[in-house]
């Protein structure tokens, strides 16, 4: 075996377990969350739904999650829900109050952009 298929191997394999703790952090985020979530998610107030163009790239949910709090400014104390649809590329947002919506309506004009790893960039609409 050369040293150069070693090396792939091994930055393929790094690559599978980064993506996979990324996967694990947004699971245990979400578990953290679990029986405050139980008690809210019949509810069907205070949601927002956000589109992400079809396509691009996948989006993992801890991209997701990142992407809310750091280009929204929304705070986790205002979210009660993240519910994330990946076939459709949908991210439906439930907050406490209709307060965050407007705010949220108001500086995005209805849409907003996403930046990939790779740089590409995607517009997300309502």
């Amino acid at each position: 075996m050369s040293v150069s298929i070693v090396v792939f191997t091994l930055r393929s394999a790094v690559k599978v377990i980064v993506e996979s703790v990324e996967c694990l952090q947004s699971v245990v985020r979400c578990l953290n969350r679990a029986s405050f979530v139980r008690s809210t998610m019949a509810e069907r107030q205070h949601k927002m739904a956000r589109i992400f163009d079809p396509t691009s790239q996948r989006i993992s949910a801890y991209q997701i999650h990142d992407w809310i709090h750091y280009q929204l400014q929304v705070s986790e104390r205002s979210l009660t829900a993240i519910q994330i649809d990946g076939i459709q590329r949908h991210v439906f947002l439930k907050f406490v109050d209709d307060i965050h919506i407007q705010n949220i309506l108001q500086s995005t004009n209805g849409s907003a952009e996403y930046r990939h790893v790779r740089g590409e960039i995607s517009i997300v609409g309502l």
